[in-house]
């Protein structure tokens, strides 16, 4: 069986929208979250099913990760969430992805801004 992936492969000639890439950053910066993920995500019509993804098994780290994707896509934090206690449970790699995406969705670039403020443009 062909393991699914969340490509922008399917995107139509339109680049995705910046909520859009920073959602696929955080589904796609673990290969079990992106292959959870994978079959509830459309970056065609720039949708996804976000109670299939919330259904599926996935560690604390993994479903905090898919919370903050989910605040990413809404503007808000799901309900009833325990974001920051499930998110000790985040492997760096995916922190890192989270934050960086958080950054983007905010129009923070991470690596320019902190050189510039340091004067080594």
């Amino acid at each position: 069986m062909e393991q699914q992936q969340i490509s922008y492969e399917k995107v139509p000639a339109r680049a995705p929208s910046k909520q859009m890439q920073c959602v696929i950053m955080v589904l796609t910066a673990d290969a079990e979250l992106a292959r959870v993920s994978a079959s509830h995500v459309d970056c065609h019509n720039e949708t996804i099913h976000w109670q299939g993804i919330f259904k599926s098994y996935l560690s604390p780290g993994l479903k905090a990760a898919a919370l903050l994707a989910y605040a990413l896509w809404t503007d808000e934090m799901k309900p009833k969430s325990n974001f920051f206690d499930l998110a000790l449970g985040m492997e760096n790699d995916l922190k890192v992805a989270c934050l960086t995406a958080l950054g983007m969705r905010w129009g923070i670039n991470f690596s320019s801004d902190i050189d510039e403020k340091r004067g080594l443009q």
